[in-house]
């Protein structure tokens, strides 16, 4: 469960999510930093064993 949406893990899980959707943002850090500000939000990130995320 992740909660602090500056870790890497999470933001290249996201990009990658919303990359195979064809959605693109241009301001990625600003989009982090206004989910922690929002507080309460939380996420799952699914990883193998070895930390790649699938």
């Amino acid at each position: 469960m992740i909660s602090d949406f500056t870790s890497p893990l999470f933001q290249s899980a996201f990009k990658t999510y919303f990359a195979e959707l064809g959605i693109s943002v241009k301001d990625w850090d600003g989009l982090f930093r206004e989910m922690n500000d929002e507080g309460g939000n939380m996420a799952f990130v699914r990883t193998a064993g070895d930390g790649e995320i699938f």
